[in-house]
């Protein structure tokens, strides 16, 4: 991501409940905004998720929720931590978050991505981090093994990625590190488990 000078954005934001129509204001959110110089070349600036806010909170009837800012999707973007925001024009992108109630862990695997750049996405659901230093992921087609190494932490809202070849920095930088097929395009069931092997998330997919 371009690194240029970066303020401070604030959005308000308020969730309302399909089922009973009742909307709560939520605590002011930070995002980082990066102005990029106005001269030449890509004059987009950048609009970043916050890094090191603390997940504000909210009550719903007698339970506390923190608020997880997950990523932005866009039109070209399932998923992002980033959107260009045009130079003196209007922009827009959808901000995803989730509601996770206090004291509940729930790491779990949010997608599988079988062809191409292929990879197993885990999200952090809680609103603590999540120490997955030797938790195993795994193909159902047995011999298809990831342990993430010591120090593996997934911080509240956010997501890694477990590619197949190749790695993504943005998202961890975790890879099989093989040449071969470990997700088959025809449809498997992707597995998480701890360290002591008892299963967190199971994921199907395709078929």
């Amino acid at each position: 991501m371009p690194q240029h000078e970066q303020f401070t954005v604030y959005l308000d934001v308020t969730v309302t409940f399909k089922d009973s129509g009742t909307t709560i204001p939520l605590p002011s959110l930070r995002f980082h905004h990066h102005e990029t110089p106005n001269i030449g070349g890509d004059r987009d600036d950048v609009v970043h998720l916050p890094k090191v806010d603390a997940h504000p909170t909210v009550q719903i009837g007698s339970d506390l929720y923190a608020v997880n800012i997950t990523g932005f999707s866009t039109d070209t973007e399932r998923h992002a931590e980033w959107f260009h925001s045009h130079e003196n024009g209007r922009s827009q992108a959808r901000l995803k978050a989730q509601l996770a109630r206090i004291g509940q862990p729930n790491s779990y695997i949010s997608h599988v991505e079988a062809s191409g750049d292929a990879y197993v996405e885990i999200l952090n659901g809680g609103p603590e981090r999540a120490d997955v230093s030797g938790w195993t992921l795994r193909a159902d087609d047995a011999g298809h093994a990831f342990t993430f190494p010591s120090g593996s932490v997934i911080g509240p809202g956010r997501r890694i990625r477990v590619h197949t070849s190749g790695a993504d920095g943005d998202y961890g930088g975790y890879s099989y590190g093989v040449d071969h097929q470990v997700w088959s395009e025809e449809g498997d069931t992707a597995l998480l488990e701890d360290a002591e092997g008892a299963m967190v998330s199971a994921f199907p997919y395709g078929g």
